[in-house]
């Protein structure tokens, strides 16, 4: 079977069932390129601007914050949960979708050691 793209691949914009109780407006830059517009999205949920404007509205601080500041937050804080929950599942999606054997994941916020795990249980 031959398949011919008609765009790139952008597993970010799939859209995703967010956490119970979650009252995040998706994030910014999702608002002019995201078809959503970033809301209950994976980028919209789990990229290093979204999680940042989450902590931003968590701590009700107005100005943005920069995103160096994930680095520095505990392992148990609740924006870990809403990532995690937003890449799970997109591999559900992926897995249930193309029945693949492996999902290669990369970027930022999967440097952090505490993601992986939890996404693969």
């Amino acid at each position: 079977v031959l398949f011919r793209s008609r765009m790139h691949p952008e597993g970010g914009h799939v859209a995703v069932q967010p956490l119970a109780n979650d009252v995040f407006p998706g994030y910014s830059w999702g608002q002019k390129n995201c078809p959503y517009e970033g809301v209950h999205t994976v980028e919209g949920l789990a990229s290093s601007v979204a999680l940042t404007e989450r902590l931003a509205q968590l701590q009700q601080i107005p100005t943005p914050l920069s995103r160096s500041v994930l680095a520095s937050l505990p392992d148990d804080h609740e924006v870990w949960d809403h990532a995690v929950n937003a890449l799970a599942n997109l591999c559900v999606t992926l897995l249930l979708t193309l029945s693949m054997e492996k999902i290669v994941m990369g970027g930022g916020i999967l440097r952090r050691a505490l993601l992986l795990p939890r996404i693969q249980a």
